[in-house]
């Protein structure tokens, strides 16, 4: 919960937050975080490429 909570509150990227909690690798960090629908959709606003993927 504190990961993502971090991760959705606080506008950390994923790399920095694996530092933070001081994991080895980033697919250890993903097992901590998840996204919603709404941070999903806030992603692929904020970036106009992301818009060809979704």
């Amino acid at each position: 919960m504190t990961a993502t909570l971090m991760y959705k509150c606080g506008r950390i990227d994923i790399r920095s937050l694996r530092k933070i909690l001081g994991h080895e690798s980033i697919e250890a960090i993903e097992i901590y975080t998840h996204v919603d629908d709404g941070q999903l959709q806030a992603a692929v606003n904020a970036n106009s490429l992301a818009m060809m993927f979704s």
